[in-house]
C-alpha cells in the first residue's frame, strides 16, 4: 500500500484534515504530509512512523513502515473470562464486558469499518494483479521449454 494510501486511510480513522494532523504531531507546517498525499513523498519516514506512532499508539508502526500487518494494534479486552479482539479500545468498561461508546467513538468504528473493507477490496485486487503476473510468467516458460 502506498504511503498515500496510509495516510488517507489515517485521517478517515481519526476523522481530522492533514493540517490538523500534522499539528497533533508537531509539525509547524502540514507540508510533510501534503506532499505524501499529492505523491510527492513516496514513502514514510522512519521519523514520520515514529511521531505518528507515539502520538496514536493504537496505530502500527510496522504497517506504517513496512505494510506488515494491519493499520492498528490487536487489543484484547477482557471482561468476565470473556475475550473480545478489537482495533482499538475506547469509552468506559462499566460492568464485566459492557462498554459503552461515545457518539465519537461510535463514529471512529464507523470509519474503522470503512477503511478494512476498502483494505479487503484493495487486497484482492493485488491477488488479481499476482496471479495475472504468475500467469504471464508461466506462459513465457512455457514457450521458452
Amino acid at each position: 500500500m502506498s504511503a498515500q494510501d496510509k495516510i488517507a486511510q489515517i485521517l478517515i480513522y481519526l476523522n481530522i484534515n492533514a493540517k490538523t494532523f500534522s499539528e497533533k504531531l508537531g509539525y509547524e507546517r502540514p507540508q510533510i504530509i501534503y506532499d505524501i498525499q499529492k505523491g510527492k513523498t513516496k514513502r514514510i519516514s522512519d521519523d514520520l512512523a515514529f511521531k505518528i506512532a507515539s502520538v496514536f499508539p493504537e496505530i502500527n508502526k510496522s504497517w506504517l513502515l513496512a505494510d506488515e500487518g494491519e493499520m492498528l494494534k490487536q487489543t484484547d479486552i477482557k471482561g468476565n473470562n470473556n475475550i473480545v479482539q478489537t482495533g482499538i479500545v475506547h469509552g468506559n468498561n462499566t460492568q464485566g464486558n459492557n462498554i459503552t461508546l461515545t457518539e465519537s467513538d461510535k463514529e471512529r468504528l464507523l470509519n474503522l469499518l470503512e477503511i478494512n473493507s476498502k483494505s479487503l477490496l484493495n487486497k484482492d485486487e493485488q491477488i488479481d494483479k499476482f496471479q495475472k503476473q504468475i500467469d504471464r510468467l508461466l506462459t513465457l516458460l512455457e514457450k521458452r521449454l
